[in-house]
């Protein structure tokens, strides 16, 4: 009985690509069949691009789950590249919150 799961992707051939190419498989390792995406790349088979360039324009992390970028506090935006209003006591003068939309 195997219990291990398969990370998705393409699993013939010489040239497989697991994980979108662009990510590691944790099939081995864990057994979970779960996707570890590289920096730039997200969503369950790493074939979703990050946006900015770095990703998230490194303001943030590419997040797996939402398949988009969670954003470092102060900056907000689908690659993180604006940054809130505020002076030196913080975002938003520390009187509001920094968020998107």
């Amino acid at each position: 009985l195997d219990c291990l799961l398969r990370c998705p992707g393409d699993w013939s051939g010489a040239t497989a690509t697991v994980c979108g190419g662009h990510g590691e498989c944790a099939e081995w390792r864990l057994g979970s069949g779960l996707c570890y995406c590289d920096t730039q790349w997200s969503g369950g088979d790493c074939t979703i691009p990050c946006p900015g360039a770095p990703a998230c324009s490194g303001r943030g992390v590419c997040n797996r789950d939402t398949l988009g970028c969670q954003c470092l506090p102060g900056f907000a935006g689908p690659a993180c590249d604006l940054q809130c209003p505020g002076d030196y006591r913080g975002a938003c003068s520390a009187h509001g919150t920094c968020a998107d939309g």
